[in-house]
């Protein structure tokens, strides 16, 4: 920037240096360039009064880099989106690959039944999920959806469980009191103890039928989610042939 308001600056004199990485860029700016040298080059403006100039060299560098993974690749991607080198025809291709390797990665986590609800929704969430085939889908839904009901059975059991100790508990207090009260004539309060008791007793029944009752639905339960892992990865397996060989 020229500061002066009167005076113009003829001759202003730039220097610029190269980067080295890469094996050494090339100044490719040709423009206003005075003289020029193996990475460097010296440049010549002029300045009016008052005048403020952005001047831009560009540097120019072939190199060759190694992408080993999808990861990298998708990394790649995303920090190269207007760097002109990556032709359109490249970026399709690049990310066909990473297209592919992430189902190969999905297939490979439904083959060894090991896929979680947290695997699920993050494929989902991602849009990867949409390569799936539809069989493939339905499998894992069904999947999600038995593993929540074991999960509600789980603790529902555990609940009642928890009732139960606290009814034996209190059929244990009620004993007591009943049997203090043996060499005293209060057949009112005896009477309400044994009804207490009673009242207990049929909770205990209740509770203790609906765990039962809940231990086969659990049961059931389990038997599906097997039954449902091993269809998902049947179906893994055979998508993976259609897959597994790049078009």
């Amino acid at each position: 920037q020229n500061n002066s308001q009167t005076r113009t600056v003829p001759k202003l004199y730039l220097d610029h240096t190269a980067g080295m990485k890469h094996g050494g860029y090339v100044i490719s700016t040709t423009e206003h360039s005075l003289k020029t040298a193996t990475g460097w080059t010296r440049y010549c403006l002029q300045l009016e009064p008052g005048q403020e100039r952005i001047f831009c060299v560009k540097e120019e560098a072939q190199y060759t880099c190694t992408l080993s993974g999808s990861g990298a690749i998708s990394y790649f991607l995303e920090h190269n989106k207007d760097n002109p080198v990556v032709t359109e025809e490249v970026r399709r291709g690049l990310q066909g690959i990473v297209d592919r390797q992430n189902v190969l990665d999905m297939l490979d986590t439904i083959e060894d039944e090991n896929c979680t609800e947290r695997d699920y929704h993050m494929w989902q969430q991602s849009g990867v999920a949409d390569k799936l085939s539809k069989e493939v889908m339905e499998k894992l839904e069904a999947q999600m959806t038995l593993e929540q009901k074991i999960s509600q059975y789980t603790r529902s059991q555990a609940a009642k469980r928890d009732h139960v100790v606290k009814v034996f508990e209190n059929q244990n207090r009620l004993r007591e009191n009943i049997k203090s009260l043996e060499k005293v004539q209060n057949d009112t309060l005896v009477n309400r103890y044994l009804v207490d008791l009673n009242r207990e007793e049929d909770d205990l029944i209740r509770v203790q039928k609906a765990i039962a009752e809940e231990e086969e639905k659990l049961f059931q339960c389990r038997q599906d989610l097997k039954h449902t892992k091993l269809a998902a990865s049947d179906l893994a397996k055979k998508m993976r042939l259609l897959v597994a060989v790049p078009p």
